[in-house]
């Protein structure tokens, strides 16, 4: 039985996410219209907390947008790191691959 969808959208922020063939949800984009108000925050928390239930890793690659207006890519690791993410191996500074490890919710 297919786990149900994770939350993809709060307030102004929007998320896409991929679940892999080894069971590992690949977070895509993450984008608030609203900068600077928690929007992606609550999002990604939330999508933290899905992934933590069930039991799954989630990997991302942290890469600006286009424009200037939100973070870089030094300040989308921060931003990444405080919610467990960590960079993975083969990253270089332009492809910034992370990872963050289910956390062990059921004490199992």
């Amino acid at each position: 039985m297919p786990l149900p969808t994770p939350p993809m959208y709060y307030k102004s922020a929007s998320v896409v996410l991929r679940m892999r063939s080894d069971g590992v949800l690949t977070l895509k984009s993450l984008y608030s219209v609203k900068q600077r108000q928690g929007h992606a925050a609550e999002l990604l928390r939330l999508i933290c907390e899905y992934a933590d239930e069930h039991r799954l890793d989630i990997e991302l690659e942290a890469k600006q947008y286009g424009h200037t207006r939100g973070l870089d890519n030094q300040g989308l690791v921060i931003f990444y790191g405080k919610y467990g993410f960590v960079l993975n191996g083969g990253s270089t500074p332009d492809h910034l691959l992370m990872l963050r490890r289910s956390q062990d919710l059921h004490g199992v």
